[in-house]
């Protein structure tokens, strides 16, 4: 953690606050809003972090007082499964968009 030090989790909460090893899938960062000089709405752009050599799909979250960080956190887990699945909401949008566009230019 940084600026505390470097700590061991199972002297600080015991043996049962560790689990098995698991992979890491998923990077979130949570950034202030006006931090963020522009953000892509509709989802469609990828971003990765590369963490000791491998590449991991990284969220920008851009967030500001009061908003709940644990359901914006949920949900990006929960897109990010959804994308892995072969599910992309936002593509999906996109692509009936642009179909009704050329079915009412027609």
């Amino acid at each position: 953690m940084r600026a505390l030090d470097i700590i061991n989790i199972r002297d600080l909460l015991g043996v049962s606050a560790v689990g098995a090893p698991k992979a890491i899938e998923l990077v979130i960062k949570v950034k202030k809003w006006i931090d963020v000089a522009k953000v892509e709405r509709f989802g469609l752009d990828r971003h990765e972090e590369e963490i000791f050599g491998v590449k991991i799909i990284k969220f920008v979250l851009p967030v500001s007082a009061g908003r709940n960080l644990s359901t914006l956190i949920e949900t990006a887990v929960r897109i990010h499964l959804l994308r892995d699945s072969g599910f992309d909401a936002a593509k999906i949008l996109i692509e009936k968009h642009s179909a009704m566009l050329k079915s009412n230019v027609n």
